[in-house]
């Protein structure tokens, strides 16, 4: 063969495999196309089963969390529910572990649901089913209540179902908005459905809150607002008492013998009866300095000590041979020797 032969068949040679490369190149360029997946992707299969998890038995939710365990291979997972052959939800593409249902499920009816795995060389087969059941409970409670403006938080007494609150003197009734939270479905008061933060209410006079359960119970609760200022009286008493029970008594005396309070501070204010009420007691530490900062308004106190029913206990001593005062002129409060003798103004708890 000559030389120019050889070289022509070389070039021969080099335009055949140049069309094989081109034509390969165009194949994978029509695979990509085609979203067909590469050798390194197809070589596991389809994806394994994975395990449906949660939700199984009673639950309280209408619109339950479904989770599973990952299955190995799987891209996406698609899931099912049914209410015996009528399918409820089905749902697919689910890139995680878990998806919440968006529309309620209906309660107390039997239902099951499955799940399974997908990737690009197709499904697996349909995990094992879990029964579950929508239980709708009896909770119906406020669990907390309050206002903002003004703002005032609610003491609530479950056994009685009332919810008490305190607002400020010259506060209008008429237009207040509550803030609450509940256990229960829904909240109405005389049939209007309330919204926390926003639905306002006249409680000029006690308002019936009513809860509704999920299973269709209700309670209700009575809601009581008072107007109260510092130094107005409060159901007969006050918030203390209108005068000084003493200008100068010792914290207490006690019978050596019997260990027994015959006199003192504290003995004087348990045995006062004022206002109908027999509850006095000598206001702690903290009470006594609230007495402190609002004395004008409550009136009648001297510039002088008074007792608090704190005392001061002394770890090396292991005694408490003094207790807190604090002086109604400076503000300023110390522990003095018991058997001291300073003034003193009963409190009670409303």
């Amino acid at each position: 063969m000559g030389h120019s032969a050889l070289l022509r068949g070389r070039s021969f040679a080099k335009a055949g495999a140049g069309a094989v490369l081109a034509g390969l190149i165009m194949c994978a360029a029509i695979v990509l196309l085609l979203g067909l997946p590469p050798a390194s992707q197809a070589v596991g299969g389809k994806p394994g089963k994975p395990t449906a998890l949660e939700p199984h038995g009673d639950i309280a939710s209408t619109t339950p969390a479904f989770t599973w365990a990952r299955a190995k291979g799987a891209a996406k997972y698609e899931l099912r529910v049914h209410q015996g052959d009528t399918r409820l939800l089905a749902k697919v593409g689910v890139k995680g572990l878990a998806y919440r249902s968006q529309a309620p499920l209906p309660e107390n009816v039997d239902l099951t649901w499955q799940v399974r795995a997908r990737n690009v060389r197709g499904a697996e087969p349909w995990s094992e089913s879990l029964d579950f059941r929508v239980a709708p409970d009896s909770l119906k409670d406020i669990t907390s209540f309050g206002f903002i403006d003004p703002l005032a938080k609610g003491v609530i007494d479950n056994a009685k179902h009332e919810i008490g609150l305190l607002v400020p003197k010259g506060t209008d009734l008429t237009d207040l908005v509550a803030k609450f939270t509940t256990n229960g479905a829904s909240v109405d008061v005389f049939d209007d459905i309330q919204s926390s933060g926003v639905t306002a209410n006249d409680f000029a006079l006690p308002v019936p809150y009513t809860v509704t359960a999920r299973d269709g119970s209700t309670q209700d609760y009575w809601v009581y607002v008072f107007t109260l200022g510092v130094g107005d009286a409060y159901q007969g008493g006050l918030i203390a008492a209108k005068a000084d029970q003493s200008v100068g008594t010792a914290w207490s005396t006690v019978d050596g013998v019997y260990v027994k309070c015959t006199g003192g501070a504290a003995y004087l204010c348990y045995r006062l009866q004022e206002g109908g009420y027999d509850d006095w007691f000598l206001p702690s530490q903290a009470e006594l300095d609230k007495l402190y900062i609002n004395r004008e308004a409550i009136g009648g106190f001297s510039g002088n000590a008074y007792w608090s029913s704190s005392d001061n206990y002394d770890a090396e001593l292991n005694s408490a041979t003094a207790a807190w005062v604090q002086s109604f002129t400076s503000g300023i409060q110390s522990h003095q020797g018991k058997f001291k003798l300073f003034c003193v103004r009963a409190v009670r708890q409303f």
